[in-house]
């Protein structure tokens, strides 16, 4: 049964499902495999206090979303396939979990985030 996106822990629930995904899909999967078990598990909270902080107004992540992007883009380049998938297994997993106003939102703000994800990597200078 969906339900909505309503508190920290269903933040948690859609950044770890989300991931879940990532782990297995062949296009996504390059840009994570370097990440150990140890790793996934510093990577998972900063994640959810990102999209808690979008979501819910928290103001949990300290940080910023950018940088390891720009690096991890030096080590393997990102290409607009790479962007239509990760917004596309977002979407996947918001629609088979949750519904409501937050969800709805989590997909919009998500767009926005890949298109200007998107420009600045590609736009960006070696």
């Amino acid at each position: 049964m969906k339900k909505e996106i309503e508190s920290y822990q269903d933040v948690a629930l859609l950044v770890t499902w989300f991931y879940k995904n990532v782990k297995v899909n062949p296009i996504l999967v390059p840009f994570f495999a370097h990440l150990s078990e140890t790793d996934w598990e510093h990577h998972l909270p900063l994640i959810t206090q990102f999209w808690s902080d979008i979501l819910l107004g928290t103001q949990a992540y300290k940080g910023n979303p950018m940088t390891p992007h720009f690096l991890l883009n030096k080590k393997i380049p990102m290409k607009a396939v790479h962007f239509d998938e990760w917004i596309r297994l977002w979407i996947a997993n918001i629609e088979q979990h949750f519904t409501g106003e937050k969800a709805k939102e989590a997909i919009a703000r998500a767009q926005n985030i890949k298109a200007v994800m998107q420009y600045k990597i590609t736009q960006e200078k070696n």
